[in-house]
């Protein structure tokens, strides 16, 4: 429909004005593989770790958003970072299980 094209436009916008801002920052954003105008994952590399943590801290909003409702962030972690992550909620979920009304954080 007319919102969607709309929708992509503005997007595609969006990503253009990123690329050219971010060229000054230090900062990237890469559209990764090569499949023409299909949806495809974007790389944002963030030159500042508040960067990144203003960035996934108002991921949630999109959610809220008409245009970005099925848009996602979810951060790159390297493999032995996901493994430590993957411990801590494996940790988490066995405390969890001990005493099921507690929330653990």
């Amino acid at each position: 429909g007319i919102n969607a094209e709309y929708g992509k436009q503005w997007y595609q916008r969006r990503v253009r004005e990123a690329v050219v801002s971010t060229q000054s920052t230090g900062s990237k954003v890469e559209r990764l593989g090569n499949s023409g105008d299909q949806v495809r994952p974007v790389l944002v590399v963030l030159s500042t770790k508040e960067a990144v943590r203003n960035v996934l801290g108002k991921s949630a909003r999109l959610k809220e958003s008409e245009v970005y409702q099925n848009v996602s962030i979810a951060p790159d972690r390297k493999a032995d970072e996901r493994a430590v992550k993957g411990a801590f909620r494996e940790k988490l979920r066995a405390k969890g299980d001990l005493e099921p009304g507690k929330v653990w954080r």
